[in-house]
């Protein structure tokens, strides 16, 4: 299952995601979350570089409504 990220308009595919509740999806056929409350990307050595926060072509955003 993959992440959709609105601000890049792309599906990723983060190592872990986590929801709380119901999923909610972006489509239909129920591939792409779009309310993931936490994400992890697992870097090992060799692709710390490739990987890391500041090469990444995407954003996630999100809006706290309630604390």
């Amino acid at each position: 299952m993959n992440v959709f990220t609105a601000s890049a308009n792309k599906a990723v595919y983060p190592d872990v995601a986590v929801v709380c509740g119901h999923p909610e999806f972006n489509d239909q056929k129920q591939r792409s979350i779009t309310n993931p409350l936490l994400i992890l990307e697992v870097l090992s050595k060799p692709s710390r570089q490739k990987e890391s926060p500041q090469n990444c072509s995407y954003t996630f955003e999100r809006q706290v409504l309630s604390i």
